[in-house]
Formats: C-alpha cells, structure tokens, sequence
C-alpha cells in the first residue's frame, strides 16, 4: 500500500505528500506508516549538505530537431573536449563503436565510412556534488530551505483524515478483470472524499485573460514595455564605458543622457536572449551605487558577454535591465509615480521571459524579497535561462566562441519545479518582511504565474536529477497548465510515487510525452495507463529505459488504442521479451501509428512473427534493433512488408540473421516504394546478398557496418590478395544511393586478430591458455607502463624472438604474410584503421617496430589508466614525473638564468637611458642659459633703443621749444611793429588833424 496525502490549498490546488519515506523514495513500496503517527508523516525532502550545482555536460545532436546523446557518448565526447576544446578528434561511438571524426573548434560530427555530418551542440546540466559551498549557492538553499518550511507549514495544516490509501495496481493481462476492479475501487475512494471536500483532484484553475496568457512575457509585451517608457534599457556601450571608471556612481534613470538608452528592437536576430540582460542584485544601503563589489562584477561580466558577442555576426551591443537605472527611483514626480507603478507590472515579464537571459549577481547571507521573487519568476519556465555571476565566471580564460558554450553559456533556470502561489505566499510571509511589500510581491507572482504556466505550451526538464518529490511538486503545477502539448521528463528519477502524481495532473490538451530514463516500474506504468484515456490529443508517447515489467507494459499496451491519434512509440531498453505479443495484439486498434521503435528488448522470432502479423500497412518507422530476430524472424517481417507501401525506414541491426534473411528482405522490398533507409550493420550478411539488397529499391541508403566475415570474404571483394593468415576482421561496407562501387573501409582487431597472442592481457599478467603468452613479472595495467615493459621485454626475454612486437605477430614469416595482405588491400585504395580495448601506446610501438604503421590511417583505443594501474606502472609514472620535475626544473633553471640577463639588459637599459638623460639635461641646461644671454642682450638692446629714443624726444622737445621761441619773438616783433605802425598812423593822423 502506497500512503499519498492530497492536500487541499487555500487556492484549491493539490498539495502532493509521500508518507513513509524518510530519506527519499527508492523506487520500492515502503512499509505503510501508522495513520495516527504524525511523525511518520514527513514529506519527501531532499538532503543538501554544502553542495552546490556543478557543472556537467549534456549533448546533443541535430538532424530535423535536436536529440540527446547516450550517456556513454556523452562521456566519450566529454572526455575528448575537456582534454583539447579547440581540437580535430577520432572517436568510436555508438552501440557499434562507429567512427567519427569530431571538430569541437565549429562543433561537426562526421561519419568515417558513410561521409554524412551532423552539428552538435554542448549544454550545460546541474548535478549535485558535495563540494564546498559558494556565496551564490547560499541564497539558494536559504530559499529551498523556505520553500521546504512553507510546505511543511501546509502538511502540518493538513489534516490527518485527508491522508487517503490506495491499493497498488499490478495489471495483468491474465488477470485483467482484478485490474478493473483495483481501478474501480480506488476511484470510488476518491469520489468519496471528493464529495467530503477533502479531495480536489481537478482543482479550480487560476486563469488569466486570454489576451494576457498569450502576450505574457513574449518579445512584443516587452518591446512595448520599453516604448511606452516603462522600461529603460541601457546601452552596454554606454555601460561599460560607465563603469571602467572605478570612481563613477551609478546614476539614476532620471540623471541618464539620452544616448545612455537603448530601444532598437528591429536589429534582434539570431539568439534573442543574449542581448536581451536581466540584472539581478540586492541593494546595499537602499542605493547600488554604494555597492563597489557589485559595480566590479557587473562590469566584468559586462566585458565578458561584449568579448563572447564579438564572435558574432550581428555585433557587440546589448541591452541590460538593471531596476536602479531602469525604473525611477526616489525622489519621483507624480508622472514618474505613475510609470513607476505600471513599471513595477512590466518587470515581472522581463524576469519570467524566455526572451531575456538573467544574470544573478552574489549576495549576502540573508534572503530579501525583491530577489527572491525575481528567481521563482525566472523559474517559471523550462526555457529561462540563467546565470550565476561570479568571479570565477568573470575572470574565466575560457576560449570564448558562437558555435558552442561557455562559462558564460547559460543554463536552465533552475533545478526545481516551479513554485506554486499558495507556496510562495506562505514562504515570504515567514520571513517576516513588510506587509506592503510582501502583498505587492504576491500579486506580482501571482499575475506572472497564471499568464506564464496558462499559455505554456512545452515543458522541457529532462536531465534535471529530479526525484519524486520533484515530481509532485510538478503535479502541483501541471493542475494549472492548461495548453500544455509536451512534457519532457526524460533521464530523471522519477520513480512509481512521482509518476502516480503526474499522471494524475495530466491536462488533456497533451500531444507528446517522453519519460524515458527513469525508474518507473508496474505500479507507475498502471497508473500512466489509467491516464491515457483522458489524453485524447497524445500523438508521441516515449518510455524507453524504464523498469516496466510483464503486467506493468501489458496494462500500458492495452490502453493505447483509447488514443486514437498516436502516431509515434518508443519503448527501446525494456528487456521485455514475450511481453511484446500484448503490444503485437493491439496494433491493429491503432491505426494512426507511423513510427514504432522497440529497439534492445530480447524479442525473439516468435515475438517478431506475430508482430509481422498485426502490423499495419501505414507504418513509416520501424526500429527493432538489437533483438535477435533471427532468419525465421526477418523472413516472417518480409513478408509483411510486401503490403508497407508507406515504409520510409527500417532498422534492423544486431540481429543475428544471414543471407537467408537478407534474401527474402531482398524479395519483399520492391513492394516498399517509399523506402529511403535500411540499415542491417553488425549482422551475418555477405557482400553477395548486401548487393541484392542494395539494388532491391532504387535509390536506397543501405547502411550495413560490421558484418562478420572471414578473411577468405576479402578475396571475394579484393582479388589477387595472398591471405595465408585466418584472422577475424570487420569489413564495413556502405553503398549509397546511385553508387555502383561499393566504398571499401576495413577495421582490424589488434589482439588475437593481428597477434597471436592477446598483448593486453599478456603484459598485463593474465593467465589464460591460447589467449595470453607467458610474460614474467613485473606486470603493467597502464598505457606508459606497458610501453616500458614491451622495450623492457624486447632487449630482455624476447630478444632471440626478434623482439616482443615480433613475437606478438607469430614471427618474422607472420609478419611478413600480414604486410603483404596489407599491401594488397592498400592497393586497391581500401582505408584500414585499427580499433582495440587495449592501449594504443603499445599498438602504435609494435606496429613502428615492425614498419607496419604506415598501412593504417588510424588507431583507436584507450590511453592512459583506463584499467586501474600495478606497482610497475606507479614506478614508472613516479620516474616519468621525476623526468618531468627534472624538466620543469632544468626549464625553471633556464627562465631564471633568462630573467637574471633580463635584468642586466635591463639594467643595462637603464643606465644609458640615465646618461642619455643626464647628457639631455646638460644639453637642456645649455640652451637655457644661452637663451638666458640672449635674452640679456636683448633687454640691453631694448635698453639702448629706449635711450635713444628718450634722447630723440628730449631734443625733438628742445627744439620744440627754441620754435615755439622764436614764434613768439617773432610775434613780439610783429606786435611791436604793429604798435610802431598804429603809433605811426596816430601820428599822421594827429598831424592831419593839426594840418586841418
């Protein structure tokens, strides 16, 4: 019995509770807890001890759609990435172990033998590592920690009649009426509380207008915001020349010039949301100009994404969000007032936007509101995309380029669900922050919550390390997802508790749900297919990688026909066996089915014979990898597929069939006209039949690696070759369609195939008869020891043999007939490699030894201590490292030696700069004192001149006066001869008088 708690919230949504499962759920039934004993009763909380996310790789590659590596492909391409990011790799991949040349430099994927390439792209994904913890990481856990209180608070609320139990259902197809009577029986338990009011299973939904659940957060709603002014965005130029002044204050929006925005939305292309920023701090002291350590981060981030956009086509300029510079602050008119407000309603948007990439700058240790609230938006969203600022990130070395991530790159917004109303309101309320504040705060979610999860119509959190208690915080949300089309949850934990929950809260408006790579087992399974019915819209159901059985894949097959319109199923990696005949049996009641991959399942011929027989004529996709089909198997399939007009590919690999079936595919697929794809690699077919079934539908890509073939199959393709030597090769043949030569590619098996003996094995000190030769002790497991060993053992015990790579090969006759083979196939242009499990450090050393090297393009394998090491190979590491420190000394030795002549150059340097510079003082001082002369000689100069004048003007003004002198003598003259003539005239006339 499973003990779930369905708490009815104040907003009548569903709160989710595992009882009875302290310390996680471990994917088996726990022991029922007593329904009277709240201590068992505790939620399913995950354990967090100083650990922070760290980073991990996750890749992709892309055809139509992008689509996630396996985890053992993913390891192989990270290894090679961390070891050379920039660099050209060979790598073998694939269930097959396929070729492929990897470029991470314009991140490419090429196929070795076929030529096709693909992208691929690195993502970043959180795990959780015990490591110490950082100051970001800190308010992170403080706010889980909240989160896990207020639900506490609720469980604690709740009361314990709501605690209701249902039966486990273990479908069986025997037993089917029992099935239908469990199902029956558990729902009328739930109606029954549902007409108590203790349960709402189909709560009441908080709903948003149309209009605003359709423009929320979307690039028009937040272009708008800008234009009508409610949003500043600043210029990452005007920034960042802002802050490279240390002693600048950040101004408010209403100080900034005009040119300090930025509002030029039309020149958005390519990737939006990295140049769309959202900052996100805590103010210190009310004012974040106050705030030095942020000021410095922010403009080292700021330089960091400039120098990352710079490798871009569209160019560096950027836009910010930061609320101090971006939303008027105090003092504010009333208009500044009022914009302020609908500001304050815009900014949510900016922060729930997939558009806009949030930057989350380190804060102290206490948790604040407006943060707070600015993370749960960010987290609304599967596709938010967030990154935790630091100094590590700021100051990475990190080789920055467009075609693939950085320390920059960001990832998804959270490791969590997204956090409920009710659940956000009870955990700001227990902090005790401002009334004011924390209502405004409320509302705000509030809004962004129902527009944002109402109109989403993806969900993306695979690769999330998600558990069941994230699941049920999930089912909390999916209540309120009402346009909900896909759910990915694929490579998580989730195990029966989480997927009882999601099934639950499904909304009917779901078209693909992938929960592949988890743990879900009969009980989970049951409940998925009690859930189909109420899916009418599914179109792609994945499953792959679960840990269904028997009855829990049968009770989901046997749901499948009530959606009508599912056209795809992968249920790859079950190990299902005969249990695949319940699937067979219902096929023919699904008659939109196109693609149906069952791929790693231990079919079997007669699960593949009855199949054949219910498979529809519409199918377009069959996979049925790795399932050891058979001959009788592929011959039934065959002849369905004479009535598979729309088959476009089928897959056939690893499945142990030969020419007999390759024949009658050959027969069947004339009547396959839509027939692109065949791929039938790493079977028993020869080249004969391969031929048939290349000319059997013209224009076919026929993909058929690794057939098994003797060597005497090499003289059939390649004539005049000497074969004296039986060795097992792989000889991978592709035709592609319109080729009339087959392209001839040959990979060799080092050990036992190319040797007699297994070298790996022999110096590795294994004893085993007809495999390993006897080799004396010290033995080596790693690749530098095993090179030592084998010029150890060729001066030494294999001297007389011509050397161990001489007695590895059979003898010097051995070796000769391997290297006329080999010249054989070269010339005939066929490309040789070499792929082992060993070391490719010995491969490579006995190959030069003997002058065969030159015949292989390639050699794959291990390196290093892939295989744990012995005594002799720490020895050898121990002296390589001494040669190394003996290097790096003599290297040490050698730059002191260069800096001690540095310095007495510089030395040197110096001190003819100071004579240089003493002769230029002399030099100065010289000029400055004949200047001085000069200038004495001029003033004297001056002197003398001004004399002369003075001397010109004192005789100017002598003479002046002797003139003015003898003006006036002269007209004392005149007068006085003027009064001798008036005397003169009185005279006459006194004398005319007396005459008269």
């Amino acid at each position: 019995m499973l003990a779930i708690s369905y708490t009815v919230k104040a907003d009548d949504t569903v709160a989710w509770q595992a009882r009875g499962l302290k310390g996680g759920y471990s994917g088996q039934t726990q022991p029922k807890p007593n329904d009277r004993d709240h201590s068992a009763c505790t939620p399913l909380l995950p354990t967090r001890k100083c650990s922070q996310p760290t980073s991990r790789a996750m890749w992709e590659w892309q055809d139509a759609t992008w689509h996630r590596v396996n985890s053992k492909d993913a390891q192989v391409l990270e290894a090679a990435y961390s070891q050379d990011a920039m660099g050209l790799h060979y790598l073998a991949m694939g269930p097959h172990k396929r070729l492929y040349q990897i470029d991470f430099s314009v991140m490419k994927q090429w196929n070795q033998v076929s030529g096709s390439m693909r992208y691929l792209r690195r993502k970043a994904r959180a795990v959780q590592e015990n490591v110490l913890e950082s100051e970001s990481e800190k308010e992170l856990n403080q706010l889980e920690e909240a989160f896990l209180k207020a639900e506490l608070l609720v469980a604690e609320a709740a009361d314990c009649r709501n605690i209701i139990e249902v039966p486990e259902i273990a479908p069986c197809i025997e037993a089917e009426l029992g099935g239908q009577n469990a199902g029956a029986e558990k729902e009328d338990i739930l109606q029954t509380h549902r007409a108590n009011g203790l349960l709402a299973l189909q709560p009441g939904v908080l709903k948003a207008s149309e209009k605003e659940a359709e423009d929320f957060a979307r690039l028009p709603m937040l272009q708008r915001s800008v234009e009508r002014g409610h949003i500043g965005l600043l210029r990452a130029s005007w920034l960042r020349g802002l802050l490279a002044e240390p002693s600048q204050p950040l101004p408010q929006r209403q100080a900034l010039p005009p040119e300090a925005f930025w509002n030029d939305f039309s020149s958005l292309t390519g990737n939006v949301s990295s140049r769309l920023l959202v900052v996100s701090h805590f103010w210190q002291e009310e004012q974040p100009e106050s705030d030095c350590q942020m000021l410095e981060l922010l403009a080292k981030m700021v330089e960091k994404h400039s120098q990352r956009l710079s490798l871009e086509e569209h160019g560096t300029e950027f836009a910010i969000f930061l609320d101090w510079c971006s939303l008027y602050q105090q003092p504010r008119s009333e208009d500044e007032e009022a914009t302020y407000q609908r500001s304050l309603q815009d900014m949510s948007a900016w922060y729930a936007s997939p558009c806009t990439t949030k930057w989350f700058m380190p804060s102290s240790d206490s948790i604040h509101i407006w943060p707070c609230l600015q993370r749960m938006l960010a987290n609304l969203s599967s596709e938010s995309l967030v990154v935790e600022a630091s100094e590590a990130v700021a100051q990475s070395s990190c080789p920055l380029s467009p075609s693939r991530p950085t320390l920059l790159q960001a990832s998804g917004a959270s490791g969590s669900p997204p956090t409920t109303p009710s659940a956000f309101n009870l955990m700001i309320q227990s902090q005790g922050f401002d009334e004011h504040v924390v209502s405004l705060a409320q509302s705000l979610y509030h809004k962004a919550f129902t527009a944002v999860l109402g109109a989403q119509e993806w969900m993306d959190f695979s690769s999330r390390g998600w558990d069941d208690f994230h699941a049920l915080r999930l089912a909390e949300v999916l209540v309120h997802s009402q346009h909900l089309v896909k759910l990915v949850l694929s490579e998580n934990s989730i195990s029966d508790v989480g997927m009882e929950a999601i099934a639950a809260c499904l909304p009917g408006t779901l078209q693909i749900l992938d929960i592949s790579h988890n743990i879900i087992s009969d009980v989970g399974a049951g409940c998925l297919a009690g859930a189909l019915a109420k899916l009418p819209e599914l179109r792609q159901l994945y499953i792959s990688a679960n840990s269904f059985g028997e009855n829990g894949f049968a009770a989901l097959a046997s749901k499948l026909p009530l959606c009508q319109k599912l056209s795809t199923l992968r249920a790859a990696k079950l190990g299902l066996g005969d249990a695949l005949q319940a699937l067979a049996l219902v096929l023919p009641q699904c008659p939109n089915l196109q693609s149906l991959c069952l791929n790693e399942n231990q079919m079997g011929s007669a699960s593949a014979s009855l199949l054949a027989s219910t498979l529809t004529s519409f199918i377009e996709e069959l996979q049925l990898d790795d399932n050891a089909i058979g001959d009788v198997g592929i011959r039934a399939l065959a002849g369905r597929f004479k009535d598979s007009s729309h088959l476009r590919l089928l897959s056939l690999n690893e499945n142990c069939f030969g020419d007999s079936g390759a024949a009658a595919l050959a027969r069947a697929l004339p009547s396959c006209p839509a027939l692109r794809t065949l791929r039938v690699s790493c079977n028993h077919i020869s080249p004969q039949a391969l031929n048939r079934l290349r000319l059997a539908v013209p224009g076919l890509n026929l993909f058929a690696f690794g057939q098994t073939a003797r060597a005497r199959w090499i003289g059939e393709i390649l004539p005049a070759s000497s074969l004296g030597i039986h060795v097992w090769l792989r000889s991978c043949i592709m035709w592609k369609a319109g080729a009339t030569e087959p392209v001839r590619f040959f990979m060799f098996d080092f050990d036992q195939t190319l040797t007699v003996f297994h070298v790996f094995k022999s110096l590795s000190g294994w004893k085993q008869e007809g495999v390993c030769a006897s080799i004396p002790k010290p033995h080596a497991m790693s690749e530098l020891g095993q090179v030592a060993r084998i010029d150890e053992l060729s001066s030494g015990e294999f001297a007389t043999q011509g050397g161990f790579p001489c007695a590895a090969f059979g003898g010097s006759s051995r070796v000769e007939e391997v290297r006329r083979m080999l010249q054989s196939l070269q010339k005939e242009d066929a490309e040789m490699v070499i792929c082992t499990k060993g070391f490719v450090g010995p491969v490579q050393l006995c190959l030069h030894a003997l002058g065969l090297r030159s015949y292989f393009t390639q050699v794959y394998g291990h390196i290093g201590v892939t295989y744990g090491t012995s005594p002799f190979d720490k020895q050898e590491q121990e002296q390589e490292q001494e040669q190394e420190q003996e290097q790096e000394q003599e290297q040490e030795q050698e730059q002191e030696q260069e800096q001690e002549q540095e310095q007495e150059q510089e030395q040197e340097q110096e001190q003819e700069q100071e004579q240089e510079q003493e002769q230029e003082q002399e030099q100065e001082q010289e000029q400055e004192q004949e200047q001085e002369q000069e200038q004495e000689q001029e003033q004297e100069q001056e002197q003398e001149q001004e004399q002369e004048q003075e001397q010109e003007q004192e005789q100017e003004q002598e003479q002046e006066q002797e003139q003015e002198q003898e003006q006036e003598q002269e007209q004392e003259q005149e007068q006085e001869q003027e009064q001798e003539q008036e005397q003169e005239q009185e005279q006459e006339q006194e004398q005319e008088q007396e005459q008269e």
